[in-house]
């Protein structure tokens, strides 16, 4: 009779002997990467400057949201080692960013208010501005159109 069949019936087990532990992916420190690919939730596949490919997962104290942006803008990102895992520490910022325009949408009603003040724009095309007192500061001109205008 073979060793497998005899381990097979007789339900024995094997333990091998412990591998050697594996060198970590990363030096000590911080290290610039970008990231390749997204793994998995909190899982990326990041390329290391000067290195190879490696998986890293996202500290903690690092908004997810965060790495997807640096994944999709292709931004730099810090990777090192936190214990036996390397990690996102956060993102190199090289540059200001702005925007010309901010937009935001809402299926139905989009309401903005503070204190007494509110502004509701409805998805009909209605527009409700609720204030203690509106100043319109406009040098040049304001422009009404509309077919029906009613100041009380």
């Amino acid at each position: 009779m073979s060793s497998a069949r005899a381990m097979k019936r007789t339900g024995k087990v094997v333990k091998l002997g412990k591998r050697a532990k594996a060198a970590p992916p990363l030096p000590g420190g911080a290290h610039f990467a970008k990231l390749l690919r997204k793994l998995a939730e909190g899982r990326y596949e990041a390329s290391v400057f000067g290195g190879e490919p490696l998986e890293v997962g996202v500290l903690p104290d690092v908004d997810l949201e965060l790495a997807d942006r640096c994944l999709a803008e292709q931004g730099v990102v810090l990777v090192g080692m936190a214990g036996d895992d390397a990690v996102i520490f956060g993102a190199l910022q090289t540059r200001e960013r702005t925007t010309e325009e901010v937009v935001v949408e809402a299926p139905r009603r989009l309401v903005l208010r503070a204190g007494k003040s509110r502004l509701e724009l409805s998805a009909d095309g209605r527009v409700k501005l609720s204030a203690d007192a509106v100043t319109v500061d406009a040098p040049r001109e304001v422009r009404l159109a509309s077919a029906h205008v009613e100041i009380p």
